[in-house]
């Protein structure tokens, strides 16, 4: 998706976990300090019916 962001809205990304078909996945954490994952869709599948997927 074009380089590894260091940010995500509240989240600060550490690296890329992996990617598939409609998104990428980073291991990113909280302010707290949690571990979490964010996974941001593809550029490319934006269309209203894949995001309504990508979002359930």
């Amino acid at each position: 998706m074009g380089g590894l962001p260091t940010r995500n809205g509240r989240y600060t990304v550490a690296g890329e976990v992996g990617s598939c078909g409609m998104g990428e996945v980073y291991l990113a954490y909280t302010p707290t300090g949690d571990p979490v994952a964010v996974k941001v869709i593809r550029n490319d599948k934006l269309d209203p019916l894949t995001r309504a997927r990508f979002e359930k």
